[in-house]
């Protein structure tokens, strides 16, 4: 009999053994161990909260293994216990049944570690996705703010090291997102800020695969040129409308617009926009001086100089808008001396004979100047018309003009015949003592006196003498078959 029940024991001890290393402490049932079983359900049950749900990082390594060694302990003890139990018992009858069992369940903790590190993994995949996706967001928030090098840079990353990530797929549209920021400025029509923003995307090409921006590439080319135009055809209107010089009164932006059109889209049809603009300022410039030459003229000055800046549109325009300087210039003066402002019109037609000294319409300058000088300093019948261009066919009579004085004479007259012309002082004359005297004694001694004849044809003359500081005029009818002459001399209370 002893024999029997000796094997019965390793049979139940092994059983016990195979029980307890499921990890669920079952076979301390088989022995009446009931807190050592409680205390195994207890030990597998924490590890199995602590492992659900599955986290990516998994069950902390020093948990499972303090876990495995309490099953193997358990399974030691279990054993030794079930050897030391003594036979037989009621118990020892669920030993065939519950051997099959204990085998089973040990098939437990390993399926539970696959599925468990299985889970692990998806976790893991998961939390991948998870952190890819916050960065896509990321990427959008920093080109939302501004940050569009920082976005590009995190675009490209999930493009070329995370193209397996869902992140990826949204990649795309990220960035046809931070073109559209980008490119607001644009959008909405503020094409001189539009061209900063879009030369950053022509740029991108060189930072970024082209493949990854795919037709995006190319795109900011034709909104540059569109923005460069309407930026330079805003500045233009600006600049054509101020009176100055350019480069003291007002910077040419318009130019450096149009040059960086031509610099990089010379083949864009808004080169050749550009250049109808040109010529559109030029027409209405134009216009304008032929109405209102005075007024044209200080933006004509401005124009030739801009369009000097943007030869390479419209080169002719430089000569042309000279030439309308040209003309609007003298048509400035004789415009002034038709509305009786004499001193301008002298001193805009002085200017137009010293700058235009080979023009033809230079010596009739000089005529309306001579007239407008005596209008406004001597006598205004002088600028009731303008001054006749050629003199009257017909006799000439002699007007003899003596200079019995110190100090050379300017002598100005307009009539039939307008002219200026000097008489040279008479350097041994003195100063009489008053008008009654000078009138008896001027210019009948023996000394050779200073004279000029001039002949001129009959008609109403209107004369000024101007000696230094001094000034007299005088009106003088020419008659047909008579002779005139005068003295000019100093008196003690006059310069004439």
């Amino acid at each position: 009999m002893e024999q029997p029940n000796e094997g019965l024991r390793t049979l139940r001890a092994a059983t016990v053994a195979l029980l307890n290393l499921s990890g669920f402490g079952l076979g301390y049932l088989l022995i009446g161990r009931w807190l050592a079983a409680a205390a195994g359900l207890g030990a597998t049950g924490f590890l199995i909260a602590l492992a659900v749900p599955v986290e990516p990082d998994g069950v902390p390594g020093p948990i499972v293994a303090v876990w495995v060694v309490a099953a193997v302990a358990a399974a030691v003890h279990g054993a030794w216990r079930a050897m030391m139990a003594t036979p037989p018992t009621a118990r020892d009858r669920l030993v065939p049944i519950a051997l099959p069992l204990a085998v089973s369940l040990l098939a437990v903790p390993v399926s539970a570690v696959f599925v468990h590190n299985a889970m692990q993994r998806s976790a893991q995949e998961e939390a991948y996705q998870r952190e890819q996706l916050s960065r896509l967001a990321e990427a959008g928030r920093l080109a939302g703010e501004g940050s569009f090098d920082d976005a590009l840079e995190i675009y490209v990353d999930l493009s070329e090291n995370h193209a397996r990530s869902r992140a990826a797929a949204g990649v795309r549209a990220g960035i046809e997102k931070l073109y559209e920021r980008v490119a607001a400025p644009y959008r909405n029509g503020d094409y001189c800020q539009a061209p900063q923003a879009l030369g950053y995307l022509r740029g991108l090409p060189a930072k970024v695969d082209p493949v990854l921006l795919g037709d995006l590439a190319g795109w900011p080319d034709e909104p540059l040129a569109h923005s460069l135009y309407e930026c330079g055809a805003i500045k233009l209107r600006e600049e054509l409308g101020r009176e100055g010089t350019p480069g003291e009164d007002f910077t040419i932006g318009s130019a450096r617009e149009f040059a960086t059109l031509v610099s990089v889209a010379p083949a864009s049809p808004y080169v050749a926009k550009a250049g109808e603009l040109l010529q559109g300022a030029y027409d209405e410039l134009e216009d304008a001086s032929s109405g209102d030459p005075c007024r044209a003229l200080g933006r004509l000055t401005g124009a030739r100089a801009i369009f000097k800046e943007m030869a390479s549109l419209q080169g002719d325009l430089v000569g042309r808008t000279g030439e309308l300087i040209r003309k609007g210039s003298f048509d400035c003066g004789v415009r002034q001396f038709k509305k009786k402002q004499f001193a301008s019109a002298a001193q805009t037609l002085e200017k137009y004979a010293k700058d235009y000294r080979s023009s033809p319409d230079s010596a009739r300058a000089r005529q309306i100047v001579i007239a407008a000088r005596i209008a406004d300093e001597s006598n205004k019948k002088a600028g009731a018309r303008l001054p006749r261009e050629k003199p009257p066919g017909g006799a000439l009579m002699p007007l003899t003009i003596t200079n019995d004085g110190r100090g050379e004479v300017e002598i100005l007259h307009t009539g039939p015949v307008t002219a200026r012309w000097t008489l040279k002082s008479c350097g041994g004359c003195k100063r009489y003592t008053s008008e009654k005297t000078g009138d008896a004694r001027a210019c009948k001694g023996s000394r050779t006196y200073p004279k000029r004849t001039l002949w001129l044809p009959k008609g109403t003359y209107y004369f000024m003498f101007k000696r230094g500081a001094g000034m007299t005029e005088t009106t003088w009818k020419i008659r047909s078959g008579y002779t005139h002459s005068t003295c000019l001399y100093v008196h003690r209370f006059s310069w004439f």
